[in-house]
């Protein structure tokens, strides 16, 4: 991309957040990648940026973020729609039942593979993956900087596709892996290409849509099933949400944490 065309960008962007505009150029930067010497404005190739998304495992949702949001943004800038036609998804109407998600034999498997290769980056992704259901681009811009030791060892995590920004405790069972982690920066595809090393050093077999995302819905429906109210575990994991529960639930820092940690369906596989 020119000089000039990153301007008009940076014009578009100019009032954002500080950190939303990190995350923009990000995932600009990871189209215009995918993009080469192509031109990024072409209706095909950003169905084919979306198709290489899908294969690799993102949901609908975050699609839609990043086509409205980030890409959106490249072409307002120079004055431009998006060419291309997005399904809506409704969070507040999933079914249980229809969400892709992981066995809990299976998400066992991947915290004792990361334990037993040892690796601090294999180790933080599941921690951060299991504990909090964070996704890979939760993951990707996490920095040492979210990371406060007062009062309590705690994480500012900073959501995506319009969820609550939350500093949670960090449980002790995950604590180790998670105080003295670097968070370097990584690319989008490295993310998950890492994901897939553990899938196989776990021997879990690899099905389309099954990464991150799938850990995230296991995290989800694992409280419920442990008791904890749906709509504290959608706090939990930083759903925004309207309607009655969004007026009458609002809780205090860490309450939440203290409500769901006794009944997370993951942290016993860290001990």
């Amino acid at each position: 991309m020119d000089k000039k065309a990153l301007e008009e960008l940076e014009r578009e962007i100019e009032y954002y957040k500080q950190h939303t505009k990190q995350q923009y150029r990000s995932h600009i930067g990871e189209y215009m990648r995918f993009v080469g010497n192509r031109e990024w404005r072409d209706r095909d190739v950003l169905y084919n940026y979306i198709g290489k998304m899908k294969k690799l495992g993102h949901s609908q949702n975050y699609i839609n973020y990043l086509v409205r949001g980030p890409i959106g943004a490249l072409f307002r800038a120079h004055g431009l729609r998006t060419p291309v036609k997005l399904p809506k998804v409704s969070l507040a109407m999933v079914d249980l039942t229809t969400l892709v998600t992981y066995k809990p034999e299976e998400v066992e498997a991947f915290v004792k593979v990361a334990q037993k290769k040892g690796d601090p980056q294999w180790l933080a992704a599941m921690a951060l993956s299991t504990t909090w259901g964070l996704r890979a681009g939760e993951i990707r811009q996490l920095r040492k900087e979210d990371i406060h030791l007062k009062p309590k060892p705690s994480i500012m995590i900073h959501t995506l596709k319009g969820g609550l920004p939350r500093q949670h405790l960090i449980p002790e069972q995950v604590q180790e892996y998670l105080l003295e982690y670097e968070y370097p920066l990584i690319s989008d595809d490295a993310g998950f290409q890492l994901f897939h090393e553990i899938e196989v050093a776990a021997g879990v077999q690899h099905i389309p849509r099954k990464a991150y995302h799938a850990v995230r819905h296991s995290v989800f429906t694992g409280l419920i099933m442990n008791g904890l109210e749906r709509s504290k575990a959608e706090n939990f994991m930083r759903w925004r949400m309207g309607g009655t529960s969004g007026h009458y639930f609002s809780p205090q820092m860490f309450e939440i944490d203290l409500e769901a940690y006794p009944k997370h369906p993951h942290l016993k596989y860290w001990e």
